[in-house]
């Protein structure tokens, strides 16, 4: 038979600001839950900045969707942190946050999180990894989309399981017919 749906949302929220201006994180989580995802990749997320007030995004948005959040932070900002995280409507088994090359040193740092989750029903455990990568010029991204493919084809996700099922969802930053989608 059929394995039971998964669904997934990719959402740059932002550090938590709409495109109105306005910080409100229960929009975003509003919009989080109309998708009714089971899991959910999250960029431009702020932990306890002075920007977002000391607010813990992720934790936030898990409160406020009813998801379990996991964090991963790419650099120290504002007295706190920023990055990706992820939102799981399932238990939470294992998280590996990885840094992600780049080319230009002085560019914003980029991470690849991944987490285990172990599905109430379907195929087994899932390794989901959230990423943003790199806006800038040059081919940070390609280098990127390689080492995302070094981190997780073959490894099932990083527990070594090659039959797992792997899902990487993010922001690339790149159109759908670019070098690093293709990668």
């Amino acid at each position: 038979p059929p394995s039971p749906a998964i669904r997934i949302l990719t959402y740059n929220i932002h550090h938590g600001e709409g495109a109105d201006g306005v910080f409100d994180l229960p929009r975003l989580a509003g919009v989080i839950a109309s998708a009714a995802p089971d899991l959910v990749a999250l960029q431009e997320v702020d932990e306890k900045t002075e920007r977002s007030g000391g607010v813990s995004q992720a934790s936030e948005l898990g409160r406020l969707t009813g998801l379990r959040p996991v964090f991963g932070e790419a650099m120290p900002f504002q007295n706190g942190g920023y990055g990706v995280a992820v939102l799981s409507r399932w238990p939470v088994l294992s998280v590996h946050n990885r840094r992600l090359p780049q080319l230009v040193p002085d560019r914003e740092p980029r991470t690849a999180l991944t987490v285990t989750v172990r599905p109430t029903s379907g195929p087994g455990d899932v390794t989901f990894t959230s990423t943003h990568l790199d806006f800038g010029r040059g081919n940070s991204r390609d280098l990127q989309a390689q080492a995302l493919n070094e981190m997780l084809i073959g490894q099932g996700g990083q527990g070594g399981n090659d039959d797992a099922l792997s899902i990487l969802a993010g922001d690339l930053n790149s159109g759908e017919d670019s070098e690093v989608v293709r990668i």
